[in-house]
């Protein structure tokens, strides 16, 4: 699959550069939580929330996201529009036996977004029930409660730069001395729901 012309490779350690988007999709298709970074006042403003990320050619790629209209990650959007999306899972952890060095085994990306607020009722349940597509897929979800659209704002965030970044060392390759990998059980993830 072709990178997207808001995908960057420009990394400090360009060697764990992931710019396989396929994977990359699958990743963001398959996380529950992503952290959402807003300018605070006076401090950083950081929100772990649900989400959707769509690929849409006419208006562009964005994440689809929802709060409250009357709390601080409203407030702060409306101030200022620019936010950085992270979704990322550590796999392992790394400990090298005859040292002190630690490191992880991850996969990370990073969105920096735009976003366009949605007020409009109507919009707003369009809205949820494409962000209910990706946790629901299966569908038969029950029809939004009216009126809850009046307490919630629906946001856009169009991507203006991803980055991909990932380490995942083949056990042949881990360096001298070899490193202990430590593995985390499984995060989050949809795939790894249990059917009830």
């Amino acid at each position: 699959m072709d990178l997207p012309h808001y995908f960057s490779r420009d990394l400090r350690r360009s060697e764990r550069s992931w710019d396989d988007f396929g994977a990359i999709r699958a990743f963001l298709d398959d996380r529950v939580v992503c952290r959402v970074a807003l300018n605070g006042d006076p401090f950083p403003y950081v929100v772990p929330t649900s989400f959707r990320f769509v690929l849409d050619a006419e208006h562009g790629d964005a994440f689809l996201l929802h709060t409250s209209r009357f709390g601080h990650f409203a407030r702060a959007v409306e101030r200022d529009p620019h936010i950085c999306v992270v979704v990322d899972e550590a796999t392992s952890f790394l400990k090298a036996p005859e040292a002190e060095n630690t490191s992880f085994e991850f996969e990370s990306v990073i969105a920096r977004c735009v976003v366009e607020i949605e007020r409009d009722g109507a919009a707003i349940e369009r809205q949820q029930y494409e962000l209910l597509e990706k946790y629901r897929p299966e569908g038969g979800f029950e029809p939004i409660t009216p009126g809850v659209a009046d307490y919630i704002i629906g946001m856009r965030a169009r991507v203006v730069e991803m980055t991909g970044k990932r380490r995942i060392v083949a056990e042949a390759k881990r360096p001298e001395p070899a490193y202990r990998a430590y593995m985390f059980p499984p995060s989050e993830r949809l795939s790894s729901l249990i059917p009830r």
